[in-house]
């Protein structure tokens, strides 16, 4: 049996109340579908830019603090590359007591926020761990320096490693640090993009330039 199309008038009012129906049905379902994924999207991007937010704000507390951590680490780097660990501590006796390796507390106050840093925060949160893990192993090495213990090729394994994993802390908060940075210049961007079209060099666009700086930082 052959298929011909029937003309909508063709059909009872009972046919078309049932196509209608069906269509409406079908229609419906494409806009509930349409409307959960643009609301879904909507909440993705709100949660983004409240999380993007408050890792400014965490940010803006533990910078200085990094910076601070990032200049001590990168002294005694430098001088463990030129004398070697053992002349590095003994060119300042005070430095075995402030030896970088404890966490700021300005960070270690913020340790629930640093997620919110995105990468920033996963560096810190790695360098953390390598702090505690340094800081675990001082006496040790103080032992093997001083020449307590007498296998000389184990000493040298140990004092090679933690000499290697204090130039790898160094590096990992070089990294959080340029990582936290680069929050600050996205927002800074971003105000540019949204201000571009009040045009430039008028009090209007700088004062846009500013209000959406700050609501980026969440200030």
């Amino acid at each position: 049996m052959g298929c011909h199309f029937v003309g909508w008038a063709y059909l009872s009012l009972a046919e078309q109340a049932a196509w209608l129906q069906a269509i409406g049905s079908v229609l419906a379902i494409f806009v509930a579908i349409v409307l959960a994924e643009w609301g879904r999207r909507r909440d993705q991007r709100t949660r983004a830019m409240e999380s993007a937010r408050r890792g400014r704000s965490v940010a803006l507390v533990v910078l200085p603090e990094v910076v601070r951590w990032k200049d001590g680490l990168k002294k005694l780097s430098d001088a463990i590359s030129e004398h070697g660990l053992q002349h590095a501590l003994a060119d300042d006796q005070n430095l075995w007591g402030s030896l970088p390796f404890g966490v700021p507390i300005d960070v270690s106050e913020k340790i629930d926020g640093l997620p919110d840093l995105g990468a920033g925060g996963t560096s810190l949160q790695n360098a953390i761990y390598l702090s505690h893990s340094l800081r675990s192993r001082e006496q040790e090495i103080m032992s093997k320096l001083r020449g307590a213990d007498k296998d000389a090729v184990h000493s040298n394994a140990l004092i090679e490693r933690y000499t290697s994993d204090i130039c790898r802390l160094d590096e990992l908060v070089s990294k959080a640090l340029d990582q936290l940075e680069s929050l600050f210049q996205a927002s800074a961007a971003q105000s540019d993009r949204e201000c571009n079209e009040l045009g430039s060099g008028n009090n209007t666009n700088k004062a846009c330039k500013t209000f959406s700086f700050a609501r980026h930082m969440g200030l």
